[in-house]
């Protein structure tokens, strides 16, 4: 968008300086030269500008978190800096190409101080992003964030007078599955009451059957090797479960 806004801010300011005639008081070449030294200028800058933060943000994510990326690019200041650098360039590239044989004066104007403008701009950039990767920096960030976060899902303070929350719904019926992650997640166990299936007895000489007869227990000897047990309430109901593994003798 920055670039598309310089190439209408250069197009609309030539329109102004032809009704009005408004040319500079130099030569041609010089106009192109002056041009050229911002556009190419503000290329560089923009390549500087663009690795080295780039760079800065992947060290600062691996040895940090990855987390800071959103931090760094979300910040209104960066992005209004590197809007202006590309509306800067495109301006002179499209400033340089109207040059004839009169040099625009309001343009020649708007894309030299521009380019000191941007100068300034470079500076308190990277001064930015110098600031914010520092660890204290990024860890004041992060706990902000998460604050607001904890704010948005409870935006209630507990006190005297809000102090009871409702108890979290708990699943009362469940089934219970075991899979084994080496077969690509085949099925080797399931149970839906434990009381109901065929290891009622050997549940019960285990001497922790579940005190609720509409919980799920599977005994099973497995094999060394990845599984994965998988609790779900029953009729698709959802609420809090806890699935618990024992190592019988």
């Amino acid at each position: 968008m920055a670039a598309f806004a310089g190439l209408a801010a250069v197009s609309l300011l030539h329109r102004v300086e032809i009704a009005f005639a408004l040319e500079a008081q130099i030569s041609t070449e010089l106009g192109r030269g002056v041009m050229s030294t911002v556009a190419g200028s503000l290329f560089s800058l923009m390549v500087l500008v663009s690795s080295a933060v780039l760079v800065a943000v992947q060290l600062a994510s691996s040895q940090l978190t990855p987390r800071i990326v959103a931090q760094i690019y979300r910040d209104p200041f960066r992005k209004f800096a590197l809007s202006s650098f590309a509306f800067t360039f495109t301006f002179a590239v499209g400033a340089m190409v109207r040059i004839e044989n009169s040099v625009p004066l309001l343009t020649t104007y708007v894309a030299s101080y521009g380019f000191l403008f941007n100068l300034a701009l470079f500076l308190f950039f990277i001064d930015g992003i110098g600031k914010a990767l520092r660890p204290s920096f990024v860890l004041r960030r992060l706990a902000l964030n998460g604050r607001k976060v904890v704010q948005d899902v409870y935006p209630f303070e507990l006190t005297a007078e809000n102090s009871v929350r409702p108890p979290p719904l708990v699943i009362e019926e469940t089934t219970l599955r075991v899979v084994t992650n080496d077969q690509d997640g085949v099925l080797i166990a399931f149970d839906d009451d434990w009381r109901t299936g065929n290891q009622e007895q050997e549940i019960i000489d285990t001497t922790i059957p579940p005190t609720n007869n509409k919980e799920s227990a599977i005994v099973r000897d497995l094999a060394p090797g990845n599984y994965t047990a998988v609790v779900r309430g029953k009729n698709n109901t959802t609420g809090i479960a806890v699935v618990e593994v024992y190592a019988l003798q």
